[in-house]
């Protein structure tokens, strides 16, 4: 009812991603003109003058993820990504941290050695604790825009990523993508990333050209009012 509702009442549709935008006209049938408008980095990133200290305690690798507790996140990957990091490299000093508290997740207390829970973590945080960061970690299985990818990307923190279409439409060739439910993948992709040097600077490269795609708040704001004034 709401979804007829809401295509009745609608001149235009907006979307965030070309893939939510094809997916839905593809599930709807949709017939009415549909643009895309991305989402955009938030200006703290770019306002150095605005960043609030956020100490760790760093390791050898480490692994962020910021995420919120919900059963799409694939959360629950997490341990058995770290048996794996273990398997393959028993001596690899490496710690997830996680913006969640460790009641959200309840996880086994024997990965507790090898996860940082951080809870919630206030935007002016978040510059200074990606700047600690080796490598950004999202398997997320449903989004339909995520700014932290967009974020990893400006602050030079290389992504491995579910292979999802969605996770390809922002990030393109800027990240390394793993099956979705696979925990090897994501613990072969994480030492793939942390030994190769040469990878690591690829990605990062890949990543500020991709960044230029989405523009900032200025543009993304000039692109509604076109679109607006064509209706």
């Amino acid at each position: 009812m709401k979804k007829e509702m809401f295509l009745k009442n609608s001149d235009v549709l907006i979307f965030e991603t070309d893939d939510a935008k094809f997916k839905f006209n593809r599930l709807t049938h949709n017939k009415k003109i549909s643009y895309t408008v991305n989402n955009t980095l938030n200006t703290i990133f770019t306002t150095p003058n605005d960043w609030k200290d956020f100490k760790i305690n760093k390791v050898g690798l480490n692994i962020l993820c910021l995420t919120a507790n919900y059963l799409h996140k694939n959360l629950d990957i997490i341990p058995r990504v770290i048996d794996q990091l273990l398997t393959m490299d028993n001596d690899l000093d490496f710690k997830f941290f996680i913006s969640l508290e460790k009641k959200d997740l309840r996880f086994d207390d024997k990965y507790d050695r090898y996860i940082s829970y951080l809870g919630r973590v206030e935007l002016e945080n978040l510059p200074i604790l990606y700047s600690q960061m080796n490598i950004l970690f999202m398997p997320t299985l449903l989004e339909t825009f995520s700014t932290t990818y967009l974020e990893a990307m400006f602050m030079k923190v290389p992504i491995v990523a579910s292979d999802m279409s969605f996770a390809r439409d922002i990030c393109g060739e800027a990240a390394l993508y793993c099956s979705p439910l696979n925990e090897k993948d994501y613990a072969e992709k994480i030492l793939l990333l942390y030994n190769n040097k040469e990878l690591k600077n690829s990605l990062i490269s890949k990543g500020q050209k991709e960044l230029k795609r989405f523009g900032d708040s200025i543009s993304r704001t000039k692109r509604y009012l076109e679109i607006i004034k064509n209706i």
